[in-house]
């Protein structure tokens, strides 16, 4: 119970932070740890962005993890705010419509 709530706390810190521009939200995110660097993670981000491409959107994610936000920036995502949240340091990444 206590780590739901502190989800529900999280997640209600983070969409404090959500840009006022229309956008896609995605997230949160993850691929399992045996999956990971297998490109799951690089193939549904890249249909993500084929999509908001599509539609000529602009794209929102946040993340906890500094390496994530690294392998959103391959992807176009800018880093547009740091914060710690629940003592956790966060990264809002904003990806302009194309």
């Amino acid at each position: 119970m206590a780590s739901t709530l502190r989800a529900l706390r999280w997640l209600g810190k983070w969409s404090l932070r959500d840009p006022r521009e229309a956008h896609w939200h995605l997230g949160p995110l993850c691929v399992d740890t045996p999956l990971q660097g297998r490109g799951v993670g690089s193939r549904l981000v890249g249909e993500w962005c084929k999509l908001l491409d599509a539609h000529r959107a602009a794209g929102y994610l946040e993340t906890d993890k500094e390496h994530n936000a690294d392998f959103y920036k391959e992807f176009g995502f800018e880093t547009i705010a740091e914060a710690k949240i629940l003592g956790t340091p966060n990264w809002f990444m904003w990806r302009g419509a194309k």
